[in-house]
């Protein structure tokens, strides 16, 4: 049987059109006939037409320096391959094409195989940055192979994992050698369909007797941190409210279901949550539509149940919030911090939380750049880099199940909020930050990065900034003594959320005892998950 043939002169005009401006692939185009013409053909029919009409078939790489910093940054900070880097640029709308990839990663000194004469140079430098760190914190101490080569490549330095870690035995032996004497952690555990199916979310409260509070969520399915907070008032459900709709605010979209313990600091944004969620709709298998309801969107269990957010706290712990548990601690046990002393407070807060927000942010970047691998024992866990898995779920033939947030409702919400206003990242009164800031004009202190190892000098790694603390705590003691002005004090923490928002939600044409009480019900329900 002949096939039949068919003419595209008619379609010559759009055809190019739609490869030469609108830069379709010949796989989109043949969607779009399809879809506009009804017109479905073979991709051989559509490139030998093209070629008798002499279309070029070449796509330019459009370099621009925009391009080459986004490369540099997924390179370095995101430790993604060429495959997947790819996929990200071209999901980032740029116009690069592989080999363009290629020469300009070679351009930019970005090798991924180092010749042995490049080997010996770099392996200075990175004894050098070893060297460095050591003096600073006790981070590589606590970083196992995969942690130390995703870390060690977003301070800039590329090196096989192998040449890598040895070079970090030989530096730090017994380091890798206590590496062994951890506990294994390990649990039955699910996993989701895809990204944004479910998030799950908690604190993190190893730090809340020193002032520092932490909040986080994870991505059920591709194990991607989704935000992540460190304040004052983590722990309260106007803080967790507010963190959360900045989120939803910058990503654009909301996860189909939040899964979260029983404590009261989830209660608003739980109803937040459920207020976004109400524009959808569950079909039931013969077709009908109904509303969606409270349990429908968000799932209440057992801290101990929340597995997946556990679970990462617990390497959090290790990586991290451990060592600065443990030094705080320490300040504890040597009588340089009381918890009712306000010097004391209000020193640990303004030297320590600029350090902790950024050491804790570089360990989500970290986290969420490193390869996971894949594990015989538990076959639920998907392999793959988070950030990839939760960015480009398509490369693992699963789907994105994030929701679209309702514009008009998002901004009922945030105009509520607005009405109660509340600084997420003010761990200080204005007042006390003058303060403070005149003791480090005056000492010569500077919360830079760059100056942490200079500054500790005078401490060590384990004790980083110990001297600017106790030389700031001695500084406000002085101040209070001599009733100096302005006077200092500590921030209030918020309390009371929904009642005090109350009315501004009804303002806004929100049903707070509508929410209140499904919020309420399903809290007294039994975890069903």
């Amino acid at each position: 049987m002949v096939r039949p043939t068919h003419d595209l002169s008619l379609y010559q005009f759009q055809l190019e059109e739609w490869r030469s401006h609108d830069k379709l692939t010949n796989q989109e185009i043949l969607q779009r006939l399809a879809s506009d013409y009804s017109l479905e053909i073979s991709q051989s029919t559509l490139y030998r037409n093209f070629r008798k009409w002499g279309t070029s078939f070449r796509t330019l790489t459009q370099d621009t320096e925009e391009l080459r910093d986004r490369i540099k940054y997924l390179f370095f900070q995101q430790v993604l391959n060429d495959h997947f880097l790819l996929l990200q640029l071209h999901s980032d709308g740029f116009i690069i094409t592989k080999t363009g990839l290629s020469r300009i990663r070679r351009e930019l000194g970005l090798w991924r195989r180092q010749d042995e004469d490049k080997i010996a140079p770099q392996l200075e430098k990175l004894r050098e940055f070893f060297e460095s760190q050591s003096r600073r914190n006790t981070i590589l101490n606590t970083y196992g192979r995969t942690y130390l080569y995703t870390y060690v490549r977003q301070q800039g330095h590329v090196l096989s994992r192998k040449v890598l870690y040895d070079a970090f035995r030989e530096f730090h032996p017994a380091s890798v050698t206590d590496r062994w004497k951890t506990m294994r952690y390990q649990r039955v555990g699910w996993t989701a369909p895809g990204p944004d199916f479910i998030w799950s979310i908690d604190a993190h409260d190893k730090l809340k007797a020193w002032g520092f509070e932490i909040y986080a969520s994870i991505d059920a399915y591709s194990r991607y941190i989704t935000w992540f907070y460190i304040g004052i008032s983590a722990g309260t459900s106007r803080s967790v409210a507010g963190q959360y709709l900045r989120v939803l605010s910058e990503r654009g979209k909301m996860p189909n279901l939040v899964r979260s313990d029983r404590g009261g600091e989830t209660v608003l944004m739980a109803g937040a949550h459920w207020y976004l969620s109400q524009n959808r709709l569950r079909v039931r298998d013969d077709g009908q539509r109904d509303p969606i309801t409270f349990r429908q969107c968000w799932i209440y269990g057992k801290s101990t149940s929340n597995e997946k957010i556990e679970s990462w706290w617990l390497r959090f712990s290790r990586g991290r919030g451990g060592a600065w548990r443990k030094y705080f601690i320490t300040l504890t046990q040597t009588s340089h911090f009381s918890n009712d002393s306000l010097p004391d407070r209000i020193a640990l807060l303004y030297i320590y939380m600029p350090i902790l927000r950024r050491e804790f942010a570089d360990f989500v970047l970290m986290w969420n750049s490193h390869y996971i691998r894949k594990q015989s024992n538990r076959p639920h866990v998907v392999p793959g880099q988070p950030f990839v898995l939760y960015h480009q779920p398509e490369a693992h033939q699963a789907t994105n199940f994030a929701e679209v947030i309702p514009q008009d409702r998002l901004e009922e919400l945030q105009n509520a909020f607005a009405d109660d206003p509340y600084d997420l990242d003010a761990y200080l009164p204005d007042d006390t930050i003058d303060v403070c800031e005149a003791f480090a004009e005056e000492y010569g202190y500077k919360d830079d990065p760059k100056e942490e190892e200079e500054d500790n000098e005078r401490d060590s790694g384990e004790t980083p900034r110990l001297s600017a603390y106790l030389a700031l705590r001695d500084y406000l003691q002085r101040h209070l003594e001599q009733n100096k002005a302005p006077s200092i004090g500590l921030l209030e923490t918020p309390a009371g959320g929904l009642d005090r928002l109350r009315g501004h939600l009804g303002d806004n044409g929100i049903n707070v005892e509508e929410l209140s009480q499904s919020v309420a019900a399903a809290a007294a329900e039994d975890d069903a998950f």
